[in-house]
């Protein structure tokens, strides 16, 4: 595309081509959720093919092997940074012990 970083490409096109590349993402998605599936079609083949009907009478379904992300909430980020910070300031303090003994 002789073009070196995304956002120059973005700063370059019209809304138009916008409302085209979401158009076609509409049709033929692309990024990560799309490998998530491609790697859950080749589980959910090979999960079927070696299945026993008598243990597992239902087959297996693409959606038996998609990740499944929570949401994270505002909660779990605060608690997420409060950790982080004592860790942060334990090992600064573990540093200022070892630099002034």
């Amino acid at each position: 595309m002789g073009v070196w970083h995304p956002d120059y490409l973005l700063a370059g096109q019209t809304s138009r081509q916008l409302k085209e590349w979401e158009l076609y993402y509409n049709v033929e998605p692309f990024g990560e959720i799309q490998q998530y599936y491609q790697t859950a079609q080749i589980c959910c083949i090979l999960a079927n093919v070696n299945r026993d009907s008598k243990k597992q009478p239902q087959p297996f379904k693409v959606e038996d092997f998609m990740p499944k992300f929570e949401k994270e909430t505002k909660k779990d980020k605060v608690a997420y940074m409060k950790k982080q910070m004592s860790a942060m300031a334990t090992k600064f303090v573990k540093k200022e012990d070892n630099q002034s003994g």
